[in-house]
């Protein structure tokens, strides 16, 4: 995929929110920011350390069981160094540079009281990371304004497991 297509799909997951807004009616609009944790898995987490996530957050709540959510997120991940022994017995070093990933993501999101279960659709914006689309299931509770949740980045090349909080600061 170009990287005119990545901001073409970005622009349009960003943009869902506000086509949905005058379609769906929504009950209430919430956007802020957060942090959280990251943990690469399978083959990332042979080449990277745990990282940390800083993310704008928004969510409209279409009904009390219903919502469509998302963030924008700046997930950093430490590069590894790596020794071993090539042929002739010498060490050998590999440095691996760090992973600075941009990430926007749209989905639905189901509200049992304070707890959620939701799936996002995540494009990558200008970063190393050569995933086009992956998918983000997540599980959370949601106490007022404030959210603790933990998603997957579960499609792609790339894998990680996030824990994050965030506080929603405005409310439409």
């Amino acid at each position: 995929m170009t990287h005119s297509m990545k901001y073409i799909l970005s622009a349009i997951l960003f943009a869902f929110p506000l086509m949905a807004y005058g379609q769906l009616a929504p009950d209430k609009i919430h956007i802020g920011g957060g942090a959280g944790i990251t943990f690469p898995s399978r083959n990332f987490q042979d080449t990277h350390n745990t990282g940390y996530l800083f993310q704008a957050v928004d969510e409209m709540k279409i009904s009390g069981l219903f919502s469509i959510a998302g963030h924008l997120g700046l997930y950093q991940f430490p590069g590894d160094e790596i020794s071993g022994t090539n042929d002739v017995g010498e060490t050998i070093i590999v440095s691996y540079n760090n992973a600075n990933v941009f990430v926007l993501t749209q989905g639905a999101r189901v509200h049992f009281d304070n707890v959620i279960f939701g799936l996002e659709a995540g494009a990558f914006v200008g970063n190393e990371i050569s995933d086009d689309i992956s998918l983000f299931p997540m599980a959370g509770i949601q106490i007022g304004n404030f959210q603790v949740d933990a998603r997957y980045k579960l499609t792609g090349s790339f894998d990680w497991f996030t824990l994050s909080a965030s506080y929603y600061l405005f409310e439409f």
